[in-house]
């Protein structure tokens, strides 16, 4: 096993009255057992997907990295590829793993990252919102474990790993939570049913990190009195456990949704 860097606590610099915070994270890198892999990650055009994306493909020494989106991605990155698909559609899903699985022989390690988030509450919320973060959120996952399932090389072992949120851990009355809720109970169940098959399945909860979807930039001031740590993360901090939970170093963790959320869950 080759560390190229080990988990780093962020460090913070705090300036006056403002309370300018910055992320400077180290990246971990670990070439154990990534060397040759075959990686797909959805919704991996933005985010922390985009993040997993970059760093999978240019230090993980995988044979490729397959991401996929909504939209049209021109990708530039070494040993990444991208394929068009909406985790809505079950047919998509199905065709997606069994075109790559075709092509590259297996697929060793599926990062179910997509997901979506609507901030409104049930009675407020139209049908159209409310069917599309269920669908993205929960049955994304499961449309597309259900065919990698299918299609795997059963005679090896797999990983899958769902991201999925701290909404998940805690309670939630709008449909964001609800959806996190369903995608967490089925990484439990998934995990139970799938052990004696090779399959390890583990789940990551994120807390509130630089993204769009929270309209904070990463390289400018990521406080915030709102969030518990009173900053946001930096998407390679939730990187660096996707890291871990995918390279050999998680033998033994397998039916777990870990939180990484700078204490945002603590009672």
């Amino acid at each position: 096993m080759r560390a190229i860097s080990f988990f780093k606590n962020a460090v913070f610099y705090a300036r006056s009255k403002n309370k300018v915070v910055y992320n400077n994270v180290v990246p971990l890198r670990i070439n154990n057992g990534l060397s040759g892999k075959v990686i797909l990650i959805t919704g991996g055009t933005s985010g922390i997907g985009a993040f997993a994306v970059q760093s999978f493909s240019r230090y993980g020494g995988v044979k490729k990295v397959i991401f996929t989106g909504r939209k049209e991605n021109n990708c530039t990155l070494p040993d990444a590829e991208f394929i068009r698909c909406d985790v809505r559609d079950s047919y998509c899903c199905d065709s997606v793993i069994k075109n790559i699985i075709e092509r590259f022989g297996d697929i060793d390690i599926l990062i179910n990252n997509a997901g979506v988030y609507k901030d409104s509450n049930i009675t407020s919320l139209s049908e159209e919102d409310y069917d599309s973060v269920l669908q993205t959120n929960y049955f994304g996952i499961k449309y597309m474990t259900k065919s990698f399932v299918k299609y795997a090389d059963s005679a090896k072992k797999h990983k899958i790993i769902n991201v999925l949120s701290i909404r998940s851990l805690t309670s939630g009355t709008d449909i964001y939570a609800m959806s996190k809720w369903a995608g967490y109970s089925y990484t439990l169940r998934t995990a139970k049913e799938l052990l004696d098959r090779g399959f390890i399945v583990n789940g990551i909860a994120p807390g509130p990190t630089c993204s769009a979807i929270n309209n904070v930039d990463l390289k400018g001031n990521v406080f915030n009195t709102a969030v518990r740590a009173n900053y946001y993360l930096d998407p390679d901090q939730v990187v660096n456990l996707m890291w871990f939970l995918a390279s050999d170093l998680s033998k033994g963790v397998n039916g777990q949704v870990i939180s990484i959320d700078g204490g945002e869950t603590l009672l």
